[in-house]
């Protein structure tokens, strides 16, 4: 293979997934939306059964991950390590945030 050729330009010069990120995107924003409103079925309701939020909320973490792996990928860190990051930083946050609010609420 000469060095010029096609295949080596693909490997010398990655594109990262800029579809993904915006599939990512529209995804967190539709669970956001649906975690938004069983929430406020959540608040109404006198019992507080958190068991409709799970859903949701993996929804929005799921689509968080792949936004933040992909995001990682524009900056050049590539394959599986940023989505290994983004699993990690992700993945605490969303315990975090769950933590308090199953704490805070119920």
């Amino acid at each position: 293979m000469a060095f010029g050729s096609v295949a080596h330009y693909e490997v010398m010069y990655y594109d990262p997934p800029y579809f993904l990120i915006l599939a990512a995107f529209a995804s967190c924003l539709a669970f956001g939306s649906a975690f938004s409103g069983v929430l406020g079925q959540f608040f109404q309701s006198r019992e507080r059964d958190p068991q409709p939020l799970i859903a949701p909320y993996l929804g929005i973490v799921a689509s968080a991950i792949l936004l933040v792996g992909a995001g990682l990928q524009v900056f050049g860190i590539f394959g599986v390590t940023g989505y290994i990051v983004a699993v990690f930083f992700v993945g605490l946050l969303a315990g975090i945030v769950w933590y308090n609010l199953l704490r805070e609420y119920t």
